[in-house]
């Protein structure tokens, strides 16, 4: 979401030169407000599982060790 909302600020106010960071505060808490106030909301691309698939290879693989949950230490097993 941070880098959302940088890529916002980049190109609502950061086209131009602002002087001191006093403007650039007062700046970005007016486009911030507008935004909040107009409800604005995220446009996601894909969903999370459309995401878990293309970046597969970003997360671990669990691999099974045992043939049944008999054999798994009883410090392994799920607590219910």
């Amino acid at each position: 979401m941070a880098k959302i909302e940088l890529g916002i600020l980049g190109r609502q106010c950061l086209t131009r030169r602002i002087d001191n960071i006093d403007d650039l505060r007062r700046e970005a808490k007016a486009l911030e407000t507008a935004r909040d106030t107009a409800g604005s909301k995220v446009d996601r691309q894909f969903t999370t599982e459309d995401a878990r698939i293309k970046l597969k290879r970003l997360y671990p693989s669990i691999v099974m060790l045992w043939s049944s949950s008999a054999d798994c230490p009883d410090q392994l097993k799920p607590r219910l």
